[in-house]
């Protein structure tokens, strides 16, 4: 932790290297040198103001999306992923982001998602990504992970404060299903992305939208297990299944369409070896839509 804690460190001071014509990026890049290097706390949900000093973005509520992505996106995203500097940015980027205007805004600005995509896109272009590589689907460090849970919206726990997600209510949960429908359908494949989106259905259980999530299963799931990574040992077969008993019992009725989807979701789950999946089969609801097909 500690060589990962000063590699990071190093990689935002060879950020402060440069153009200094930037000044907003420079005092955000500034704070998070501090944070790394002094242990200066960030400021967590509903706790951002106009004097913190992490709070560059909060006070620049003002700026265009073509603002937003001049003066902070495209210089970190011109960083070299793959050797650390540019997720050392990028993710305190989201997170305070996030923090600022989507979990603790009032109203949620009409870019936001737009610029979290952005975000998303960049770091989907990360080698990690690509199945074809040697150790793909792994993501190292603190920072990667951290992109990770806050792009899938689960980085915060539980903030009772909080105007929207992770104060409990998930009611606004259609805003941010566009990324989180890209992000589970292009990283799904890997434990590593596919734990964080169950934990959000988890937690969203009560809102997420039913044939939504079946389709984001199939997607991943529909050609057969060879290329998933690290499934077994996470349990997210098991995990799947929990979440398709709590839908099949909490909607039922389904529409025999969707009762079709989760059905093959639960035949795949099987051929993977989830017992449970197997119960499951067995329950009235599906037992009925069986007979019927």
């Amino acid at each position: 932790m500690l060589r990962e804690t000063l590699q990071q460190s190093r990689d935002v001071a060879n950020a402060l290297a440069l153009p200094a014509q930037n000044p907003d990026l420079h005092r955000f890049l500034r704070h998070q040198h501090e944070v790394l290097r002094f242990g200066v706390p960030h400021p967590g949900v509903g706790q951002f103001s106009i004097g913190d000093p992490g709070s560059v973005l909060h006070r620049r509520l003002h700026l265009t999306l073509d603002e937003i992505r001049s003066r902070f996106l495209e210089p970190i995203f011109a960083l070299e992923g793959d050797g650390g500097a540019c997720w050392a940015l990028l993710a305190p980027f989201t997170s305070v982001y996030v923090c600022c205007y989507v979990y603790d805004a009032v109203v949620v600005p009409a870019d936001a998602v737009t610029i979290l995509d952005l975000c998303l896109g960049r770091f989907l272009a990360s080698r990690a990504f690509k199945r074809e590589l040697y150790r793909s689907g792994h993501f190292y460090g603190f920072d990667e992970p951290r992109l990770i849970e806050t792009l899938m919206f689960v980085s915060v726990e539980h903030a009772a404060l909080a105007a929207r997600y992770v104060n409990g209510d998930w009611c606004e949960i259609h805003r941010i299903l566009p990324l989180v429908d890209r992000f589970v359908r292009a990283g799904g494949w890997t434990a590593s992305v596919m734990g964080p989106f169950l934990t959000l259905c988890e937690r969203a259980k009560a809102a997420y939208p039913v044939e939504v999530f079946a389709d984001q299963i199939l997607s991943v799931i529909g050609d057969g297990s060879e290329q998933l990574k690290d499934w077994q040992s996470a349990a997210i077969a098991a995990r799947i299944a929990v979440l398709v008993q709590h839908f099949a019992d909490n909607d039922a009725p389904m529409p025999l369409h969707v009762a079709q989807k989760f059905l093959r979701i639960l035949d795949l789950l099987v051929d993977m070896g989830d017992r449970r999946s197997a119960a499951l089969q067995l329950a009235e609801a599906f037992r009925e839509i069986r007979a019927a097909g």
